[in-house]
């Protein structure tokens, strides 16, 4: 579901992106879907969780700071991303301005797990993490 959910947005974009749509891309009823996801931003959220953190999972046993410019830099080149961003920017505001959603409590908690890593391997330096 998600998969065909991530094929609807980019080709229509997030707004234009309906469960009817997402039903059909991928083989099962309306139904089905709402089992799962309320309507289709609680299944939007739930893609988008799932794509930046398979793009920072990829970079978490590296250094922090080749991990954080790596993440940040495969995370402005991923498609999804870049068709929210050039169709539908409205949709991050919210994120970027008054709330941490799941991807950015995961990401913090990545953060914090390399800063550790670092700091056992004398590459970061001691102190809060």
């Amino acid at each position: 579901m998600l998969d065909a959910a991530r094929e609807v947005v980019l080709a229509v974009g997030v707004r234009r992106t309906t469960l009817t749509d997402v039903a059909r891309r991928a083989g099962l009823s309306r139904m089905t879907i709402y089992r799962r996801w309320p309507d289709v931003h609680a299944l939007v959220a739930d893609l988008m969780t799932r794509e930046w953190l398979r793009v920072a999972d990829r970079f978490a046993t590296e250094d922090p700071v080749t991990a954080a410019v790596a993440t940040v830099g495969a995370l402005r080149g991923h498609p999804l991303w870049r068709k929210i961003v050039e169709v539908d920017p409205e949709l991050l505001l919210p994120y970027l301005l008054w709330r941490r959603g799941a991807s950015q409590e995961v990401m913090l908690s990545l953060v914090g797990s390399a800063v550790a890593r670092g700091q056992e391997r004398g590459t970061v330096r001691p102190g809060d993490r």
